[in-house]
């Protein structure tokens, strides 16, 4: 799942011939690539993936959206992974695939745009690199 977070541009500058933003989110500051949206200006607000701001919000729009994301997050629980099974043959196991987990929105932002952000390599049973 990708999660894009709104925040508010503080001022923009460009960097290697691309434009960036010094972005605010709730008092987190991060400089994120506006290459996707260059028009947008300090004082807006932009969505945000992985350091790349992907289109801009109104203020009615970003604050919405925070209170949605805020509203997920309320309703998860606080350790995913803690045991609640009623009886002692489940202890320990892993909680089921698709069951919530608790998000940490300011990982999402932090993106290095000027890095690929590739897929960890992926290997078969055994350890071995699956055949192409």
């Amino acid at each position: 799942m990708c999660l894009g977070i709104p925040g508010k541009v503080l001022e923009t500058f460009e960097r290697d011939g691309l434009p960036y933003g010094q972005v605010d989110f709730g008092g987190i500051r991060k400089e994120i690539c506006l290459a996707y949206t260059p028009e947008a200006v300090p004082g807006e607000y932009v969505l945000v993936h992985v350091g790349f701001a992907i289109s801009r919000l109104n203020e009615i729009e970003a604050q919405e959206n925070l209170r949605l994301i805020h509203e997920i997050e309320d309703g998860l629980p606080s350790d995913p992974f803690e045991d609640s099974a009623p009886d002692a043959s489940t202890r320990g196991s892993s909680p089921e695939i698709g069951s919530p987990a608790k998000t940490n929105i300011s990982a999402d932002i932090s993106g290095d745009p000027g890095r690929s952000q590739a897929p960890p390599e992926t290997k078969g049973a055994g350890g071995k690199q699956p055949d192409t």
